[in-house]
């Protein structure tokens, strides 16, 4: 079964308009959260748009359907329409996806629009940077875009944390101290770098779960100057441990 966005509609009917001299302003209700993000692979990363619906879905695997353009200077955005494959029943959770922008260029601002079925027209500018991306939108009907920026990750970092019960503190330390034998302090701008947030030289990952067994978390970030070592070195951990570690290259190692 497909679903159209429901905030679209062809007349102000269905939307909160008013004129203004001869300019129609509309006021369409927040159906989706936007948020940048970087996709970290081997090439340095990449620009991705994460999307979620603010309605909860009753259809499991729902997905958003878009398209994508960018041509020139100018990056368009289109979410087109909700659609799933599979039987429907009440899975009331959020439909996401993840868009992928390739092909930009560094240090470079684009015109970016960001449009619902290229009915609703969100206008504004993507800047990418060497060490962030940025939006800045003019307008965000029927979006809803509560981080415009994310600070990009820096090459060759490794970070995560480690969660352990009470009683296994050394266990923690043990793998920590480990790590740094093929790493070196690495200090940061503070700022969102999506896959955590750094706040006066100190690092937060959120964990995956909290959980009562494994109250205990270490969070860490470093530079790694031994890639080939580190899987040894996770997997060697203690059998005590939970931990979920990263890599700048787009590696993730978790327990």
């Amino acid at each position: 079964m497909r679903y159209t966005l429901t905030l679209i509609a062809f007349t102000c009917l269905f939307l909160s308009c008013h004129q203004n001299d001869k300019e129609i302003i509309v006021d369409v209700d927040k159906e989706f959260y936007i948020k940048p993000w970087e996709n970290l692979n081997e090439t340095g990363g990449n620009l991705q748009l994460q999307v979620e619906t603010i309605l909860k879905q009753s259809c499991p695997e729902t997905s958003i359907n878009y398209y994508v353009n960018v041509s020139g200077s100018k990056v368009i955005v289109t979410l087109r329409e909700l659609y799933n494959l599979t039987p429907c029943f009440t899975a009331n959770e959020a439909a996401h996806d993840t868009i992928d922008i390739e092909g930009l260029e560094k240090n470079k601002t684009y015109d970016f629009q960001l449009n619902l079925k290229d009915i609703v027209i969100n206008k504004g500018s993507l800047t990418l940077q060497d060490d962030k991306y940025t939006i800045n939108m003019l307008n965000e009907n029927g979006i809803s875009i509560p981080i415009k920026e994310v600070l990009r990750v820096p090459q060759n970092a490794v970070w995560g944390y480690i969660a352990f019960p009470n009683g296994q503190e050394r266990a923690a330390t043990q793998l920590i101290d480990s790590l740094k034998t093929i790493t070196a302090p690495l200090s940061i701008a503070d700022g969102n770098y999506g896959y955590f947030n750094m706040k006066d030289n100190k690092v937060t990952v959120l964990p995956k779960v909290i959980s009562a067994s494994k109250p205990n978390y270490v969070y860490f970030i470093y530079h790694i100057n031994n890639k080939n070592r580190l899987q040894n070195i996770i997997e060697t951990a203690h059998s005590t441990l939970d931990y979920t570690i990263l890599t700048s290259n787009g590696k993730v190692f978790t327990k």
